[in-house]
């Protein structure tokens, strides 16, 4: 065995040698095509497509191969010849893709080139999302894809415009975020120099892993400028059978809390000529980090604050903790509140509720009772499915939320101009509030337990103690008519994004509308409990069916 391997070393050094002189074989065969190719002249009469950029090609994944590796069979009197080389197929060398490529919709369609210049063809990871899809849009017409989008996928003009195609017409299981920097507007000016001049670490490359720590660094140096770092979902592996898998049509593919697909990331880096020839890898999980700090940018679930969460669930449960609290003091003290209820149950009935405010409290309500439970989908959707699909809920939603605008305004308009007594019936007047308020809170938290009489005599034109209208004053001309504000500025983000950057940006919008739907939360359960506190315990609930309770 040892001499076998002598022998074979002198063999071995001469393939190496081999090996070693093609680079300047191919370089010199291309400096003599592009002598005549890389000159602007070639593309006079009509002939544009004979000039190929040497710049560009020298960087693309053909140019180490050569010109001759496809075109091989060029005669030595060309051009004199005045025949067109032949040149190779492109499934000689990717006959895997092009039996992938041949078994999809496109391949009826378009060949090889008509969607990849094999002269300035690039990486996958060294392309932005508007650069792939300049391919796309040469066959299909954008303005068309927005609306048939649109069908289905809610802000489609945004998504079209933020994300390749093939982030999601690919059946590659494994993505990745890309970051690259670039221009608001149309400056010029060299990004690569304008980069090592304010962040060289990040702007020269330094071939190591990008930090968390240097992206916010970056961020800051270009604070006010209009440089940016944009970002941009890829598919890992790039796939030609452009299959829609099931489950791109499930925006929780996407927007879900801490998704593997947005943990990867690189940064690209343009060169002198603009070309994103560098690309280096980000810390992991770095680009949630980042998006979080964005207030421009949301991605529902994957970018939603930690401690905004805590603070809406400790809300929602001290609402709650109301009636299991008085609830359960209210169980154990009930044998000496019920000579008191008997006395109730038998008194005179009154008319307290129209039919059109008793409409309007159910529909008020089942509207309400909607955009709660389809808002705690679209907040946690990959931990709560109650409505199935994302984009329904979504719709759902939408639709629940324009329903409570308009009940709001016909409630507002009924009190105030129809009935005018908005002002007497929800809003507390000083009297009240300095000689009734702590009466009444007195009554609900120890003189009720002991089955004591409550202090507010009820009646059509005075239904609610001062507690109640202080609560319905807050809940109904504040909480409500803010969420209403925040919740019709995410109706439509991509048409109203100037005015959200009026009240602080996406994320603060987001997280103002989620706090104050907690808060309306917690104040139907402490409303929903109050309705049994009756003479029975569904006596104030009858009255919103019948309009009639006794007094």
């Amino acid at each position: 065995m040892p001499r076998i391997k002598l022998c074979l070393l002198p063999m071995v050094s001469i393939i190496v040698f081999l090996l070693a002189l093609i680079p300047p074989v191919v370089l010199a065969a291309d400096e003599k095509c592009l002598s005549c190719h890389g000159s602007e002249a070639i593309a006079a009469g009509g002939k544009s497509h004979l000039f190929i950029d040497a710049k560009m090609f020298t960087k693309t994944g053909h140019g180490p191969l050569g010109c001759v590796s496809c075109h091989s069979t060029i005669s030595a009197s060309h051009p004199r010849d005045k025949t067109r080389p032949p040149r190779v197929s492109c499934k000689d060398c990717h006959s895997d893709i092009a039996a992938e490529y041949g078994k999809s919709n496109h391949a009826n369609f378009a060949q090889c080139t008509d969607c990849h210049d094999v002269h300035a063809v690039k990486s996958l990871h060294k392309l932005t999302g508007r650069q792939l899809n300049l391919q796309c849009i040469k066959c299909h017409d954008s303005d068309q894809m927005v609306a048939s989008h649109a069908k289905w996928l809610p802000k489609s003009a945004l998504h079209l415009d933020a994300m390749p195609c093939i982030a999601c017409h690919t059946s590659s299981e494994n993505f990745m975020v890309l970051l690259y920097p670039r221009r608001k507007g149309d400056g010029g000016g060299n990004l690569a120099q304008e980069l090592r001049a304010r962040l060289p670490a990040l702007g020269t490359g330094n071939g190591k892993m990008v930090t968390l720590k240097e992206l916010k660094e970056y961020r800051q140096q270009v604070k006010g400028l209009d440089l940016e770092l944009a970002g941009v979902l890829m598919p890992e592996k790039m796939t030609h059978n452009y299959q829609t898998l099931d489950n791109r049509w499930d925006c929780t593919f996407c927007h879900s809390s801490g998704t593997e697909i947005n943990q990867t990331s690189y940064l690209l880096l343009p060169d002198d000529e603009g070309e994103f020839s560098q690309r280096l890898p980000v810390e992991k999980g770095a680009i949630l980090d980042l998006l979080y700090g964005a207030p421009d940018f949301y991605i529902m679930g994957a970018s939603r604050s930690t401690a905004m969460n805590i603070a809406g669930l400790l809300i929602v449960c001290a609402g709650l903790a109301v009636p299991l609290v008085h609830g359960a003091l209210r169980i154990c003290t009930s044998r000496r509140r019920k000579h008191s209820e008997a006395d109730a149950a038998a008194g005179q009935p009154l008319y307290f509720t129209p039919l059109l405010v008793r409409i309007w409290h159910w529909l008020n309500a089942f509207a309400i009772v909607t955009l709660c439970l389809t808002g705690l989908q679209l907040r946690f959707p990959d931990y709560v499915n109650i409505f199935g699909s994302f984009r329904a809920t979504v719709k759902l939603h939408d639709v629940a939320g324009v329903i409570v605008v308009v009940s709001f305004c016909l409630w507002f308009i009924f009190y105030l101009f129809i009935g005018k007594n908005l002002k007497k019936i929800y809003i507390p007047s000083a009297e009240e509030l300095k000689a009734k308020l702590f009466r009444q809170i007195y009554y609900y938290f120890f003189e009720y337990f002991r089955g004591g009489q409550n202090p507010h005599e009820a009646t059509p034109m005075d239904k609610f103690n001062p507690l109640q209208k202080l609560s319905y004053l807050f809940t109904m001309l504040v909480f409500l008519p803010l969420m209403i504000i925040t919740g019709l500025l995410l109706l439509h983000v991509d048409l109203l994004r100037e005015y959200l950057s009026l009240f602080g940006g996406l994320r603060v919008i987001i997280g103002a509308h989620f706090i104050l739907a907690c808060i309306f939360m917690a104040f139907l359960f402490v409303h929903i409990y109050l309705s049994t506190m009756g003479h029975s315990i569904f006596a104030h609930m009858r009255q919103m069916w019948t309009g009639w309770e006794n007094k």
